[in-house]
């Protein structure tokens, strides 16, 4: 059985070698401490992935030899977009960690009226960098074959005018997902520490967001996107 799982940004075919990257080879012989002949999961975000072999260990470059094409397909059948706040940074860390391992498709990273954290930074490039590379190593242990996109930064209602009316995480609603209405594809929209503004609120209503609620506690930002993952995927995708 393969000992551990590697996305390889480069083409892969059966019958042919591919060489890991640094950080790659240092976890395959440093961390998982496997030799020559052992087998790892490959894959290159198109889909599938392969079984390869080891078949050399150098200081700072493992080469393997691609074995077999495996089919996998355990996308969900619901195409998720995740509006995120701004939030602290190992917070959106963990919450963007998450919400990979759930299923989500597409992330873009909001500044909203009750926004903390500095956006406007040299600091912003690498961020979003950190951040796509939290999510392809949550698509690594998660088993998933698509890296979802991290979408550049942008301002709420630039998002929500740009997007299909979707839905909002709001402590204050009483309504619950429709869970008897059939969806493919969702919009979903998480606040900040501080939560939405009621002006916020009642602009994503005149355009045709709906609020939900997620029961009678005040949920950190970072468990509402959970939480809101869980909710949907559960009503409309693969969650059971």
């Amino acid at each position: 059985m393969p000992a551990g799982r590697i996305f390889c940004e480069t083409d892969i075919a059966t019958g042919g070698s591919i060489a890991l990257t640094k950080g790659a080879s240092h976890y395959v012989s440093r961390v998982l401490r496997l030799y020559v002949g052992d087998s790892v999961v490959v894959f290159n975000g198109s889909g599938g992935e392969y079984i390869a072999d080891i078949e050399n260990i150098k200081k700072d470059c493992v080469t393997l030899q691609v074995k077999q094409y495996v089919a996998v397909d355990n996308e969900s059948p619901l195409n998720i977009h995740l509006g995120l706040s701004f939030i602290r940074n190992e917070r959106m860390d963990f919450a963007i960690q998450k919400v990979v391992e759930l299923g989500v498709a597409s992330i873009t990273p909001l500044v909203t009226e009750r926004t903390n954290v500095k956006t406007n930074t040299s600091r912003l490039d690498k961020k979003i960098g950190h951040w796509r590379a939290i999510a392809l190593h949550a698509c690594e242990q998660s088993g998933r074959c698509i890296i979802p996109v991290i979408n550049n930064p942008c301002k709420v209602f630039d998002w929500v005018s740009d997007n299909d009316a979707g839905l909002v995480a709001d402590p204050t609603s009483q309504d619950a997902l429709p869970s008897s209405i059939s969806q493919t594809a969702v919009n979903i929209l998480i606040g900040p520490e501080g939560g939405f503004s009621v002006m916020e609120i009642e602009s994503f209503h005149s355009l045709k967001w709906r609020s939900f609620g997620m029961g009678s506690r005040i949920l950190r930002a970072e468990t509402a996107a959970i939480a809101a993952l869980s909710l949907a995927q559960y009503c409309w995708g693969d969650l059971h």
